[in-house]
């Protein structure tokens, strides 16, 4: 009778840990789908930030074109933390994929997502979105800046070739950036 009474607590007592182990876990996935979303706020903030700003910049009566100058080395820093905060999303994801996902049968949006990203959706566009579209406002920002710089004064170029220079390399690091990141998700 007593190993009866000790199998059945014993029975209750594993429910019991199974159920509290899933709730920490559940805990732990909300706490991370929170930050998932709040690293996305982050990254669209930042996108919208770096065109905000030249806006702002263009918006200026007294605009010369050594402000416009110094502009595509502010974007190239605006890159890197968008891309900071979108690897930072993938780990993020690929944990949940990979160490919760497994515990909780019911949860699988990361796992389709990764299925989807290495399957036919993938291999037909050869992209991801995310990247082109921030990649683009990037560089066209960074490029608009250098354009109306030129615009404004046209022998800027000649005046200030060491910012000029520093404004191609500031471009050329953020194409980088954006292309690194993406390999870095298709590895994933």
């Amino acid at each position: 009778m007593c190993d009866k009474k000790e199998a059945i607590s014993s029975k209750y007592q594993d429910i019991y840990c199974n159920k509290n182990c899933q709730e920490q876990i559940l805990a732990e996935y909300n706490a991370l789908r929170a930050e998932i979303i709040h690293r996305m706020s982050i990254r669209h903030q930042i996108v919208s930030f770096s065109v905000i700003l030249l806006g702002a910049i263009l918006a200026f009566k007294t605009l010369n074109g050594t402000t416009l100058l110094l502009y595509p080395i502010l974007v190239l820093f605006l890159a890197c933390g968008w891309a900071h905060n979108d690897c930072r999303v993938g780990e993020i994801g690929n944990y949940i994929k990979n160490n919760i996902e497994d515990k909780l049968c019911f949860l699988g949006w990361e796992s389709f997502l990764y299925n989807t990203k290495n399957g036919e959706i993938a291999s037909k566009y050869g992209f991801r979105a995310t990247m082109l579209s921030a990649g683009g406002i990037f560089i066209g920002v960074q490029l608009i800046s250098m354009v109306m710089a030129y615009i404004i004064d046209r022998q800027i170029f000649v005046r200030i070739d060491s910012i000029v220079v520093l404004d191609i390399v500031s471009i050329i690091i953020t194409i980088l950036v954006i292309q690194f990141r993406f390999r870095i998700y298709l590895k994933a």
